[in-house]
C-alpha cells in the first residue's frame, strides 16, 4: 500500500469524523485539517523538486542541477 495514500486517507477520515457531534469535535477537526494540509503540501514540495512545473519558480531543482548533485555525491563517496 502506498504510504502517501494511507496518510491522506487517515487524515481525511479524522477530518470527516470531526463533523460528528462529540466532545472531541474541535480537536479532531484541527488534527485532521493540519494533517491533511501538511501531507498535501509535502507531496507537492517533493514533486516540485524532481519535476519542472511551467511558470512556477524553483520547480525542477534536481533536473536543473543534476550534474552538480552527481559530482557532489561522487566526491562524497570517494
Amino acid at each position: 500500500m502506498n504510504k502517501t495514500l494511507a496518510t491522506n486517507f487517515i487524515a481525511s477520515v479524522i477530518l470527516v469524523l470531526s463533523f460528528i457531534e462529540s466532545p472531541y469535535q474541535n480537536i479532531l477537526f484541527n488534527v485532521g485539517a493540519f494533517a491533511l494540509s501538511g501531507s498535501l503540501t509535502n507531496n507537492l514540495a517533493v514533486y516540485m523538486l524532481f519535476e519542472k512545473i511551467p511558470f512556477i519558480y524553483g520547480s525542477g531543482v534536481v533536473q536543473n542541477n543534476f550534474d552538480q548533485f552527481k559530482a557532489a555525491i561522487k566526491g562524497l563517496v570517494l
